[in-house]
């Protein structure tokens, strides 16, 4: 073939275009890639009609071009180490959404070295057709046309500013490093940025050439406004490599460029002049074998980015590439080929550049995730193995084994080594070895691997009020979207009658349950809400109780459907431990595994305790693995529920609690019928697409209000939950979901019931208000030769008894009682209180008296 006849291929073959780009250029949309690359009207985006930001995104990436979410009218990016974020065709979807939106291209070696020449003067745009090469490939904006100009260079180029002193940038070269927005963009002033050929090519140049015409046309610039023009810099006279060195090679600008790639992954600290790192940069040099003139290039370049504390000569930049070559890799022999688009590692004694160039490779793999301190991947969870019941085929996050490191790090990286055969350094392939693999996993922190929140089956309500319904990863949110089945689209423009229709279906669901009242009817709408709305709240969220008076009232059926419309299937279910150190390491298990909700089925005893308190109350959690020496701290997001009979349940969970309680007068409500939907479960998932768009619906439409409040009462600890959940829940035109803790914090709080009954004891039992010494009354009460028989004493002793938690009729020790009521000290029940007056000393202890809080006691 020709190869005039194909200048793409002939462009490849002279090493100006990445290889990506010539397997991109063939690839053909296909109607459904056709249809996720259009999922919003551009009139509404204030685009051009013909391409939104994802059009052109994809268009850009069959170009060979590295696209880059830009904001609406904006021209920056704000994606953490953009400079490194290569996308694909797969990949860009995550990034561009179809909303109002910029697109940016990185200019220079990710993009087959297109360069931007940003015309920044008027004067610059008028004389820029006399004096740049002609390129097809223009754009600009009404107020500013033809103000861009992109090229293709035929070798690296710096990006290089030109000013003037009187009228400030006149034109800017813009390479490697920096990105440029491209059309179809919308500018800060909101003009449109559009390309004056759509398609066109930039044109071909060299940058030696493209470097003087810009010369010129600054200096014409110049002249204009009355300034002198700078004279051309004189070229420094060329040198030879002296005897022995290495003789010139061509190289592609690839090469070039991984070599530049490989010095900037250096972390090292300069001494003095800076020697040792620039040695460093020359071993890279010889690593990848280039010339002199491409060594002394790369270095060149590697300096503009992060400068040496002395300029280096030409000369003496060649001197430390002969010492490189002297001292690191003299009569090495190269036996080893890595596969196209890995990069090659070498495994030596610089451990810490071993391990951050393995990290950087490792950032390539799309399904490695870090969360928290750990390295995680997303799997079908089929046998748990931490005591929870979850549907099998269900996705959860697991710790990354070190096997599965090493085997991600060799799909990703190409690793060698230098052993000696004979004479000779011989460099071969080699397996990542254990110290790689541990370092790697026990680093902590990777730049560049994703980050991890959790995993959702429906689309993913954001803090904005927006919803990420595309499938794949949501950078805003850090929530993989992995759905199970296709959801209806909810509009951007939903309203208060939307929300009432959803609100309506909604409560269809559970028309057959016997709540309580109203309130709990809310209270059981805030329990579908809060999981759908996970992520668009800071802080945590508090337990939903679904208790009954009675078995078989349908408590653990109110809760599964709420699992059946958010996950689309059975929501998974733990058993609670009344033990702490039991319920820490279940807690641990689910914040390792990143579960969305948790069903505690079947309570009995008392409920709470302090590993469940701090769970609901945070939103990381730190603890020891199981069977592992090894801390983690993750986040804890799930939505928390429980049922059981009559719950009773102690005083600091109480408040942590939002109640949904039913009630039936019912001896066997197990044998009703007559029921609307007789197959529940089975009717919700037939309908769990548009139930759960219903959810989304309510919690749009009122972002969509200005999420007008309510003045309710504050709810502390849970505030974000209470500003969008609850406020939601109300605005929809049902109760305050919490008007339900007020009652249960009567009925179920036992530590109020124990303190309770000892203070109206106390008022009996020491009503002329003398005070009591704790060891004086239990001495008096459980003396060996009387047993007190008056009906006060009697009352003191079970009083006590039950505040210790002592067997009936054994005696508590002194230090039991007082450890009690130093816990209790100043706890206000029914407008009293027990407290001691520090002034007040007896030989035997501290002298106890009841005050009110209506005359407190003066010290």
């Amino acid at each position: 073939m020709d190869k005039s006849e194909c200048p793409l291929l002939l462009q490849h073959e002279l090493g100006h275009v990445p290889i990506r780009t010539i397997q991109s250029s063939k690839l053909q949309p296909s109607p459904e890639n056709e249809k996720l690359y259009h999922p919003a009207d551009a009139e509404s985006s204030g685009l051009p009609a013909r391409q939104t930001a994802l059009d052109a995104a994809v268009s850009y990436c069959r170009r060979g071009w590295s696209p880059l979410p830009v904001s609406f009218r904006s021209k920056k990016c704000l994606l953490d180490g953009w400079p490194r974020l290569r996308l694909t065709e797969e990949t860009i979807p995550q990034y561009f959404n179809g909303q109002p939106q910029n697109v940016s291209v990185l200019l220079g070696e990710p993009s087959g070295w297109i360069v931007d020449v940003d015309l920044d003067h008027p004067r610059s745009v008028a004389l820029a057709d006399q004096f740049l090469p002609a390129t097809p490939a223009v754009f600009g904006r009404p107020s500013k046309p033809r103000s861009h100009r992109e090229y293709r260079v035929s070798g690296p180029v710096a990006s290089k500013t030109f000013k003037s002193k009187s009228a400030g940038m006149l034109v800017e070269l813009r390479s490697t490093g920096l990105q440029t927005v491209f059309p179809p963009s919308t500018h800060e002033s909101g003009e449109p940025i559009t390309w004056e050929n759509e398609g066109a090519e930039p044109a071909f140049v060299d940058p030696e050439v493209l470097l003087a015409a810009i010369e010129r046309l600054v200096n014409t610039v110049r002249v204009k406004l009355g300034e002198r023009a700078v004279p051309k810099a004189k070229k420094s006279p060329a040198f030879k490599s002296p005897a022995g060195g290495r003789p010139a090679k061509a190289k592609s600008i690839r090469t070039v460029v991984a070599c530049v790639e490989a010095m900037a992954r250096m972390d090292m600290e300069d001494h003095h002049d800076g020697s040792g790192r620039l040695f460093a940069a020359a071993c890279r040099v010889v690593e990848h074998d280039l010339s002199d003139m491409d060594g002394i290039t790369a270095i060149r370049e590697y300096a503009r980015h992060r400068p040496f504390p002395q300029d280096w000569t030409d000369q003496q930049i060649l001197n430390r590439i002969r010492d490189a070559e002297k001292k690191t890799q003299r009569g090495v022999i190269r036996r080893t080929s890595s596969a196209e688009g890995k990069p090659s590692i070498l495994i030596d004694t610089d451990e810490h550049r071993v391990v951050c160039e393995t990290i950087a490779a490792l950032s390539a793999d799309l399904d490695t995730y870090q969360r928290g301190n750990m390295l995680v991947r997303v799997l079908k969870d089929s046998q748990p193995e931490d005591g929870i019941t979850r549907c099998p085929g269900s996705p959860t996050i697991t710790a990354l084994p070190p096997p599965c490191l090493r085997e991600r790090m060799t799909k990703f990286a190409w690793f060698t080594k230098f052993i000696r055969q004979g004479n000779a350094t011989v460099e071969v392939s080699a397996h990542p070895t254990p110290w790689v693999v541990g370092a790697v996993d026990a680093r902590g922190d990777w730049p560049g691997i994703r980050h991890l929140a959790g995993i959702s089956d429906a689309p993913i309500f954001r803090p904005d009020g927006t919803i990420w319904q595309t499938p794949g990863y949501d950078v805003k949110t850090s929530v993989l979207f992995q759905p199970s089945c296709e959801f209806p689209p909810v509009p951007n423009d939903v309203t208060i009658d939307d929300a009432d229709a959803a609100a309506t279906a909604l409560m269809e669901v559970v028309c057959d349950v016997p709540f309580e009242n109203d309130d709990h009817r809310a209270a059981w709408l805030a329990g579908v809400l809060t999981p759908v709305a996970r992520f668009a709240f800071d802080g945590p969220a508090p337990l939903f109780l679904i208790d009954s008076n009675i078995r078989g009232a349908g408590k653990g059926l109110s809760a599964q459907v709420i699992g059946q419309i958010v996950l689309g299937r059975e929501m998974p279910v733990s058993s609670y431990a009344h033990d702490v150190e039991e319920m820490r390491k279940k807690i641990t298990s689910i914040a390792i595994a990143g579960d969305r909700m948790i069903l505690l089925d079947n309570l009995d005893g008392v409920f709470g305790n302090a590993a469940l308190d701090r769970a609901l109350t945070s939103t990381r959690w730190k603890d020891r693995v199981l069977g592992l020496s090894k801390d983690v701290d993750l986040p804890l997001l799930p939505v928390w529920y429980a049922t059981g009979n009559n719950v009773a349940i102690a005083a600091d969970t109480t408040r942590r609690i939002i109640h949904i309680r039913l009630d039936i007068l019912n001896e066997r409500p197990e044998e009703r019928t007559n029921f609307r939907h007789p197959e529940l479960i089975k009717w919700v998932r037939e309908q769990r697409p548009q139930l759960l768009t219903h959810a989304l619906t309510i919690l749009a439409a009122y972002c969509n209000a200005g999420r007008p409040t309510h003045n309710l009462t504050p709810f502390g600890s849970f505030e974000g939950w209470s500003r969008l959940v609850r406020e939601a829940v109300v605005w929809v035109g049902l109760p305050d979901p919490c008007r339900t803790r007020m009652r249960l914090a009567e009925s179920s709080d036992t530590t109020t019931d124990v303190i309770g009954q000892l203070i109206r004891t106390w008022q009996v039992y020491d009503k002329a208000g003398n005070g009591i010494v704790i060891s004086d009354l239990l001495a008096l009460l459980y003396r060996r030769e009387f047993q007190p028989n008056d009906e006060a004493s009697i009352a003191m002793r079970a009083a006590l008894e039950n505040l210790v938690g002592c067997p009936p009729g054994k005696a508590p020790s002194p230090r039991q009682v007082g450890n009690k009521l130093k816990y209790f000290r100043r706890r206000v029940v029914r407008g009293s209180y027990l407290d001691t007056n520090p002034n007040e000393s007896n030989r035997n202890g501290a002298v106890w008296r009841l005050h009110g809080t209506e005359a407190p006691a003066k010290v």
